[in-house]
This record gives structure tokens, sequence and C-alpha cells, in this order.
């Protein structure tokens, strides 16, 4: 997971720079990823439903299979966004945990008064939409859901006196794992394959993301699919290169109308909500535009992939 450099701070800075102009992570041998899944207490598999994270999975599994883990310490769990995701996602990271013979979990958004709400809700609560600066469609929703249910599982185990742990009795150990790929984006190549996770990691607990497929090219990822049996959503069979929500920040104007072409009374709830907050979906991308050429019938030959 990439960490926040704040530019207050004049050593991270420097850091920060170094990984724009291209400096990869050090990389842990897959020997040592896998010493730490033998004392893990838990190994948590993110899903989105989508290609990365089902192949994720399926590593996940052969990997603890060869080391003789039992399934019964692994856990799907999937961030769930509500409406702005595409159709029957969540059940399909739901069958496909099941296809393993893993557990699975759903965790969503709440606020810190403990209010639940879906992305689009939350988006127009707050009154722009998100950004490649303002990624809170990640952390609010994906990432901090899903760290609640380390917490969850560690108090489960230990009870909530985090500072009176027994002597001798060691942190409940998580290995996160994360279907990201080097493969996609320039920033994603510059990430370590394996990192302590600080922010979650305090005297009850000790977290490791873990990115398991993250040499895996694209069309390797799909030969994996393919050879596994696993139905994939049918997203991908329409022509769009990811599975993150129908409408996401980074994808073209092409992905835009195919996604609004199979999910139109949902496009409409986004033009409503850019007209209501004033605030265009992107700087040079209108959804109310989107919309125009949807219903125009305009014909979308290719969706080229995005960086995320």
């Amino acid at each position: 997971m990439p960490v926040l450099f704040l530019p207050v701070i004049d050593a991270p800075k420097k850091k920060a720079k170094q990984r724009r102009s291209g400096e990869p992570a050090p990389q842990t041998p897959r020997a040592e990823c896998e010493r730490h899944l033998l004392t893990a207490d838990l190994i948590v598999i993110n899903s989105s439903g989508g290609k990365d994270s089902q192949t994720a999975l399926e590593e996940v599994v052969k990997t603890c299979d060869r080391l003789g883990i039992p399934r019964s310490k692994l856990l799907v769990v999937h961030a769930d966004l509500g409406e702005v995701e595409w159709k029957g996602t969540l059940e399909l990271a739901r069958e496909q945990a099941q296809h393993y013979g893993i557990r699975f979990e759903v965790e969503s958004y709440r606020s810190e008064k403990k209010e639940r709400r879906t992305l689009l809700e939350h988006i127009i609560l707050r009154g722009m939409w998100p950004d490649s600066v303002n990624r809170y469609c990640t952390s609010d929703f994906k990432r901090n859901p899903i760290c609640r249910v380390f917490t969850r599982h560690a108090h489960a185990h230990y009870g909530r006196r985090v500072s009176k742990l027994p002597a001798g009795r060691t942190r409940f150990k998580v290995v996160n794992c994360l279907g990201m790929r080097a493969a996609e984006s320039d920033a994603r190549r510059l990430l370590p394959n394996w990192v302590a996770n600080k922010a979650n990691t305090n005297p009850i607990k000790e977290v490791w993301n873990w990115l398991p497929i993250f040499d895996l090219s694209t069309a390797e990822v799909w030969d994996r699919i393919k050879a596994s049996g696993v139905r994939h959503h049918w997203a991908y069979d329409l022509g769009m290169p990811r599975l993150s929500c129908c409408f996401c920040i980074f994808s073209p104007r092409a992905a835009l109308i195919l996604a609004g072409k199979h999910n139109r009374d949902l496009l409409v709830k986004y033009v409503a909500a850019e007209k209501q907050m004033g605030h265009t979906f992107r700087q040079n991308i209108s959804l109310a535009e989107v919309l125009a050429a949807v219903d125009a019938g305009e014909k979308v030959e290719r969706v080229d992939d995005w960086e995320m």
C-alpha cells in the first residue's frame, strides 16, 4: 500500500521525489513472504470481484495449500460500495470465495457516528467528486472498512484490553492480501510486494500487506482465470478492462459510455448529482455529456485500460 508523505516534512518529501522518478521499492523474496504466512493467525484476501482479486485469491489458496496452512485461517472480504458497483459484483465475490471453501465477509462504509451510506450518497454529502489527490472512494469505502475486519478478529481472539495482554502472548498476526500488480501502472510498479501495515499495527495486532500476483501480466491473469474454471464478471465480456465503480473517476470517456449503456439508471443519478453539486465529474469530462452520448447511441469500438 502506498505511503502518504506530508509535504511539510522534509525527509519524506525527498523520498516521494525518488518514487516519482521511477525508483521501485525493494521486493521481498517469496520464501520470506511464505514464512510470514506460516505464522499468521488470519490471512485476509481483499476481493472486489474483479479479475485481479480473483487471481490473487486463487494464488493465496494455492500457496497456503502447498504450505499446509488450513483454509480456516483464510478469509475473503468484500468492501461493498453499494449501488455504484457493477450489478452482481457482491454475489460473484461470494461465489468465488465459496468455490475454494473460504469464509466470506462483507464490510461497508460507516461514519464516526456509525451511519451507513453508499459511495454516491457520500459524494453528494461532500459536495465534490473524488480525484487523484482526494481518493476517499478508496480510503473511506475500501481500505478503512476492511481494516475494521482486522480489529474485529483480533478483539475476538484477545479481547479489548489491548494494553494488558498476558506476559508472553504475541500479537494477533494478519496478512492482508491485495490484487495490485506492477503492470497496472507506473505508480503501482513502485510498490513493495510485502510491507508492514504500520497504520493498522498496534499492541494487539500486527498487520502485513502482501501483493501475491504483483509480477503477473494481464495476459497471465486471464490465463489463470481460464485455467481455474471460476466464473469472472460479465462486465469484462462487454469490453471493460477493469471492474471498479461503474463510473470510475480515472476511466476514459469510452469506458464511461460503455458503462452508461449498461447502467443508464445509475448514470442518470450521477448526472443529477453532478448538477446538484455544481461540480463536473472530471475536469475534462461531464457525465451529462456522457449521458447524451449514450442516448444518441454512440458506439464504443474499444476501451483502453486506465491507471489507478
